[in-house]
């Protein structure tokens, strides 16, 4: 309790840069395992946010303390502070968006940040997938809704923007949260056009698409459409087969074996199925447009048509025979 105390009364109290950035870093490595009435019963929370995050100085440093509180096991998690940990996502959004509004090209401010800036992308990335891979349901409402619907939506907007950073451990660290979101979401989608509710919406003459999906299937479809062009964007190559002779001359096949590349190909292409069977005439059309400007539309590249083959071979079996037929016929 000593140790908290001090780091609380320095931040507080203190004005040295120095000596706010190492009790920063300090308080990191303690908010592990010191008890959780020192993290949800304090301003700790929304000092990290409101006073740390925004200055450029200890960004890196704060956002580090944050993902630390939100790799806490959600099971570890008494119910009187599930609140607070959802407060934290909205403090965080609140703060994040006064410096790095969601419609900035993470992209670019990666490529063409400092050191600085691309450690906080990275961090920002982790803490992302962290909050939201376990306490993403803790926003879930009875009537299937989501509570604080905007923070929730924003947050997913910038884990897409993140997504797009040309850097292979931040897109592996993001693919592991949407390996999760397009499971559980295509999970819950299922189960809600078998109930009930969606049995009633069904019996309406000329049920629009919407009707027929669960209440965050349509809050997060700009999301998932968004999702499903980053997928086919950077597609991984899949396992290649090469037919070659052997020195008996018989012609044999063989397999690559660049195991990273087709572990990544393989997550990958389960989450692009996901997608698809949340809405394969959102994947066709996406594919159909990428693939006419391939074609026709004067934006070649070889990179570009690999990776469209490669995510169209990733879905096959994800239509139904006749839908798969009219999309490769078309």
């Amino acid at each position: 309790s000593q140790i908290f105390q001090l780091c609380e009364f320095i931040l507080e109290a203190s004005n040295k840069p120095s000596l706010l950035l190492a009790t920063l870093q300090t308080l990191q490595r303690f908010l592990t395992w010191i008890p959780l009435g020192y993290i949800f019963e304090t301003n700790i929370i929304s000092g990290l946010a409101s006073k740390f995050l925004p200055n450029s100085i200890f960004r890196t440093a704060t956002i580090e303390c944050l993902t630390e509180i939100a790799s806490l096991s959600p099971s570890d998690i008494p119910d009187v502070y599930k609140g607070s940990m959802q407060k934290l996502l909205v403090h965080f959004i609140q703060q994040l968006s006064t410096f790095f509004p969601r419609e900035t090209n993470m992209a670019a401010a990666y490529d063409e940040g400092s050191e600085a800036d691309r450690a906080f992308i990275s961090r920002l990335a982790l803490f992302f997938c962290t909050y939201l891979k376990s306490y993403l349901s803790l926003f879930d409402l009875p009537n299937g809704g989501v509570a604080e619907e905007q923070v929730v939506y924003e947050s997913l907007v910038y884990m897409i923007r993140v997504s797009e950073v040309d850097d292979e451990e931040i897109f592996k660290t993001c693919l592991d949260f949407w390996m999760y979101f397009s499971k559980e979401l295509y999970t819950i989608d299922a189960q809600w056009k078998i109930s009930p509710a969606s049995s009633l919406n069904n019996q309406a003459v000329n049920v629009s698409r919407l009707n027929n999906m669960h209440p965050k299937h349509v809050l997060f479809d700009a999301i998932l459409h968004s999702l499903r062009i980053l997928m086919i964007d950077r597609m991984a190559k899949p396992e290649e087969v090469i037919i070659v002779e052997d020195d008996n001359g018989q012609i044999v096949r063989e397999m690559t074996k660049d195991t990273e590349v087709i572990a990544q190909y393989k997550l990958m292409r389960e989450i692009i199925v996901y997608l698809t069977n949340l809405s394969y005439e959102d994947t066709e059309a996406i594919m159909l447009e990428k693939l006419d400007s391939q074609v026709a539309g004067g934006m070649f590249s070889w990179n570009g048509l690999n990776t469209l083959c490669w995510a169209i071979g990733s879905i096959s079996g994800a239509m139904s025979e006749l839908d798969e037929k009219r999309f490769l016929v078309s």
